[in-house]
């Protein structure tokens, strides 16, 4: 589902599209959301749930953050 923000320039290019498109993601995101710990705990089990999902979250986090780096080097010209 998170594929359909390559097709938001095609279908984007009228409200409806844009709105359809915007829905689509955001579901895209809503159910990797509920997916994954049903998926950690059906493979490791409720045991090894919290120290896994700490592990994955690390890099989501780290890029969340590291993200307006990136922001000000393109900003101060580094290609």
């Amino acid at each position: 589902m998170q594929g359909v923000a390559a097709l938001l320039p095609l279908i984007g290019r009228s409200v409806a599209g844009a709105i359809g498109a915007v829905l689509l993601f955001g579901l895209g995101f809503g159910i990797a959301s509920i997916t994954l710990p049903h998926l950690l705990v059906g493979r490791y089990g409720t045991a090894a749930y919290a120290s896994l999902a700490g592990r994955i979250a690390v890099f989501s986090v780290a890029d969340k953050a590291l993200a307006p780096l990136g922001a000000l080097a393109q900003a101060a010209g580094y290609g």
